[in-house]
């Protein structure tokens, strides 16, 4: 009896509404619902609302069409610099080495920062599967293993080529048949996968 009573107190309390049913322009209907006692009122028909259904001007129209806007590009701080990132062309690689002098003796280069920590990317859920190396394991094609900054956008772009990387191709899949298959690349070690081909 208890749990009963219980639960009678745990449910909302319900109370009667008329609400307009069907689709706009086509047949619409009043039907009566038991709907919880906070359950917010139904919106009026569109011709009386103030922002729904209709043409609202953008507060930054203006400025874009006739370009008087500001975008990132457009903003030129003093003492700003300028980067360009060193990127994997390959889907599944491992960095054996990366030199970065040329880079840094570059006139105008005030910084080369090489990446020895993902953050915020996939991690595999037994580290110890694969291989420990200095250098984060390549796991797509474009994946960031460096970076410039300078004093300008073109230095940065110039010193960028002077990054010289080593990799290690590695085996991968293109497709979901072929990722289930029982002889796709696992994430292990690449001594590993000598040893299973």
């Amino acid at each position: 009896m208890a749990t009963e009573n219980q639960a009678r107190a745990d449910r909302p309390s319900l109370r009667s509404q008329s609400l307009l049913y069907g689709i706009v322009g086509q047949e619409m209907r009043q039907v009566t619902r038991q709907v919880p006692d906070d359950e917010p009122p139904q919106l009026p028909v569109n011709a009386e609302l103030r922002s729904i259904g209709k043409s609202i001007p953008r507060l930054d129209a203006v400025q874009k069409v006739t370009g008087a806007a500001k975008y990132t590009f457009d903003v030129q701080l003093p003492g700003m610099l300028y980067a360009r990132q060193i990127v994997c062309p390959w889907p599944h690689a491992r960095v054996i080495s990366i030199d970065t002098s040329a880079a840094e003796r570059y006139p105008g280069v005030r910084a080369v920062h090489v990446l020895e920590t993902l953050l915020q990317s996939a991690r595999l859920r037994d580290p110890d599967a694969e291989a420990r190396n200095k250098y984060p394991t390549v796991r797509f094609a474009g994946q960031t293993v460096a970076a410039v900054a300078a004093e300008t956008q073109r230095i940065a772009d110039q010193a960028a080529k002077l990054v010289k990387v080593e990799y290690e191709r590695l085996p991968h899949v293109t497709d979901l048949d072929a990722a289930m298959d029982d002889e796709a690349p696992r994430a292990i070690s690449t001594r590993a996968w000598r040893r299973r081909t």
